[in-house]
Parts: C-alpha cells; structure tokens; sequence
C-alpha cells in the first residue's frame, strides 16, 4: 500500500445537492434528524460520555443544594467547589468549566463577578493537590515470555493482547486507536524493512485527513519484541482477511474489539494497572530513553503542543541533562575498515601536481609577477578594511604562543580581535606597505647582521 492510496472513509449519510436544500428543509423529519447528527459531532463519543456524566453529577449536586439549581451565582459556585474538593479529586476543575457550559447553554448570561470567582475557586481547588496521576508505565519487554505468546479465545478480546499493547507502544497509540487500526492500513517493504502505518483518525485529528508515519527495523538478530518490522509481519499472519478489511488485532473469532474490550485485555494480560494510554506514555517514555529527539518524539505520537513533554517527564528526569557527549555506536567489522582507509588517505600528503608540458612555445603566456623576488621569504599580515589593503610585516606569530601575542613589527596585535586578516608570503602588489614596519626593517638592516640574526630568532 502507497502513500497515495489512503483509505477513504465512506460518508455517513448521503449528501444532498445545494439546490435542493429549499425543498428539503420543509420535511421537518429529515430536518431533526441531520440536527441531532450534527449536534454529534460537537465531541468524540469517548468525550461526550465524560462530559455527560460530569453534566449528571453536577446537577444531582444543585438539586439538593438550597438555593436550587441554575443559573449559577457567586455563592453557587463556592459551594459546588467546596463539596467536589471535599471528595479529593485533582479533576475538580474541570466540573467546574462544565458548570460554566452548562449555565451559558441555558441562555444565562456570563459576567464578570462570575468568572472571578471561578477562577479563585480553580486555583484553590488545585492547591496542595500534588503531581497529577498518570497512565502507569508498562514496558514491552518487560511482559513475561508466557504472556507474550498467549492467544486468547475469548469473545470481543484481541485475540493477542500483549501483541497489541506492544504495537500501540511502538506507535504510541491511545488504545481507541490500536482498536481501530486495519489490516490494510499496514503497509510493509521486505527490501528496506520498512514498515508505514495509516491512522484514520485519532483524538487531535477531528478532520479524518489521516496521517502515515514510518518505522524501520530494530536491525537486530533475532528482532525484539518492540521492533515494527517483526510484529508487523506476525501481526498480518494473524489475520485471516485477503483484502484487509479488518481490524489488525481481532477477536478469535475475526471481529472488531471495542476501545473498552481492548483496555480490559491489557489490564487482565499484560498490566493489572494499564489504562488507555499505558501504551502511548510507555512508547514516549521508551524513545526518550534511548535518545530519539524530542521532536521526532513528537511528530510520531502526532503531538501538536508541549503536551508531549507531560509523557516523556519522567524519562528525561532519569537522564543527566548536563551530559552532550554519548559514546558513539560499536561499529561493526565493514564499517571499522572503511574508518580506517578514510584516516589512512586523510594522513597520506598529498602530491603535489607536476606542472604541465606546454605543447610548443608560441602557447606560452607571459604572466605579470604579483609579488617581488625579494620578499618571496618574508610572511605578511595583509588587513584588509573598506576597499584597502595594508600589507604588515610579521614579527611574532607561531601555534605555541598565545594568539594575544601575535603581533607584526610595527606593534600591532592582528589577531586578539576578530579582523579580516591574510597570513601570506606572497601578497598583492596593489596592498600598500605599513610604512612604520617597513621603517623598522630598513633601520634594522642597517646594523651589521641584525637580519641574519632576526631570520634566525623567527622575528
């Protein structure tokens, strides 16, 4: 399967042309019934149910409080705070902005006084309340071998549940997700090993465009247990389906397992304690731990926010932050002897190229010399500044000295800052002399073998 053959999903309900839109909104039927369709669509199913038992529990508590229920006032929403922090739930909040819904949803307007006390009653529902609680971790190879090759025959559970808890870790699946995913939604390359997988949908793509993301293999021998490329191919062998209209992990008996048949198989195979999204946090924290980048975290478990580092902390607080430098890979044989022949030819001098044989006289071309014979031995500091160049006589540069004392014989300190300057023999003869160093040199080749002795003292 390719990239550009992306399962399409079929449409819910048929679509109707634009021109008859007139005619059709006279059948007040069919207009209740795409009105209640559409009103589903304002949350997931997963989310609507929350949001309705929360909507159930706020209401049972307005019933019985004395001043009734909606609309909500300032003495409301202090007690209904109070009563859901006495019950110790972190998710307090979160009651409390469905309340704010559920006022304005009944046509009362929202002022300011309001929303001042529901903002002091939130921050005091989160004081003292400590970390939040997570998906507990459950780590692939830490299922037990038994476990790991079970197949279960029981109706609605995946007839392998440790093999999709591992597949939704190695893809950092919500189990909804790992619920959904089909056979042909795999697609597998024995010649790279590679292996792609389509997600239709998931919670942060409310569109149903669908992404691919692309996995290799472990490269070891034997594959383990979180390589994509092995259970990928155990996975299909599994599957009874030609065409690959079904889910990857079914029941034993071919069929779709729900989101809530699949957490209750992990919980009862491979962590008591496993939730939902056991399988995402433990496959963020997996790659955290073996180095992958954090936004290479974040593109393959499709992260659009900083909500990624929520997964990852616990990881990253195992890892010293002020270590950069990892020891590098072992190399195999093949790759230390290629290392070797690349330090060998970079030790190796280079020739020098012989200079070419001019085939008669006539093709010889007289060049005119750029330099004079005589300063052919002296090294020079050429600065260079707006369009000038000012050639300087070198009196003290050497790798043994401190670049601070690099200085040309007039004085100057060419190399403490950072200045456009050419370390040459052989320098323009369009860059102008520094007339101080130049001076120095001629006072100095006055006293009897004061140049001799400056060439022999490297000055």
């Amino acid at each position: 399967m390719s990239e550009e053959k992306i399962p399409q999903k079929n449409p819910s309900e048929e679509k109707i042309p634009i021109k008859d839109v007139g005619k059709m909104t006279q059948n007040r039927g069919w207009v209740s019934r795409i009105k209640r369709s559409f009103i589903e669509k304002f949350y997931s199913k997963s989310t609507l149910a929350t949001k309705n038992t929360k909507r159930k529990k706020i209401m049972e508590i307005l019933e019985n409080m004395e001043e009734g229920q909606l609309p909500l006032t300032p003495e409301k929403i202090t007690t209904l705070a109070a009563i859901l922090d006495a019950t110790g739930m972190k998710a307090g909040d979160q009651y409390l902005s469905e309340a704010k819904a559920m006022h304005i949803e009944d046509g009362h307007g929202w002022e300011v006084g309001l929303e001042r006390q529901m903002t002091t009653c939130k921050r005091a529902m989160q004081r003292d309340k400590g970390p939040e609680t997570r998906a507990k971790e459950v780590r692939v190879q830490d299922i037990s071998d038994d476990k790991w090759e079970e197949a279960t025959e029981a109706q609605g559970e995946p007839k392998r549940p440790s093999w999709s808890y591992a597949w939704a870790a190695i893809w950092m699946l919500r189990a909804i997700e790992a619920a959904q995913v089909m056979a042909k939604h795999v697609d597998i390359d024995f010649k790279t090993k590679n292996v792609k997988l389509y997600i239709a949908k998931s919670k942060t793509d409310q569109k149903a465009a669908g992404v691919w993301r692309t996995l290799a293999c472990c490269g070891k021998d034997p594959c383990n247990r979180a390589c994509p490329f092995a259970l990928a191919v155990k996975a299909l062998n599994e599957v009874n389906s030609k065409d690959g209209n079904c889910t990857l992990f079914p029941d034993a008996e071919g069929k779709a397992v729900s989101k809530i048949h699949m957490v209750a198989a992990w919980t009862k195979y491979v962590d008591e304690k496993a939730t939902g999204h056991s399988a995402r946090r433990s496959g963020a924290m997996a790659y955290a731990r073996e180095g992958t980048s954090i936004h290479h975290i974040q593109f393959l478990g499709r992260w659009k926010s900083s909500a990624v580092f929520r997964y990852i902390e616990d990881a990253m607080t195992e890892m010293p932050m002020n270590v950069t430098n990892r020891e590098p890979k072992e190399l195999d044989e093949e790759q230390k002897a290629q290392q070797e022949r690349q330090q060998r030819r970079a030790l190796k001098p280079k020739a020098r190229a012989s200079p070419k044989k001019e085939d008669s006289p006539e093709k010889k071309r007289e060049h005119k010399p750029l330099v004079h014979d005589e300063e052919k031995e002296q090294v020079y500091a050429v600065s260079k500044s707006r369009g000038t160049s000012i050639k300087h006589l070198v009196g003290q540069a050497a790798w043994g000295i401190p670049l601070d004392s690099w200085t040309t014989a007039c004085g100057w300190n060419f190399a403490r800052k950072n200045v456009k300057v050419e370390l040459t023999k052989r320098p323009s003869l369009m860059a102008k002399k520094c007339k101080k160093c130049f001076k120095l040199r001629e006072e100095r080749d006055k006293v009897m073998r004061a140049r001799e002795w400056a060439q022999e003292m490297k000055l």
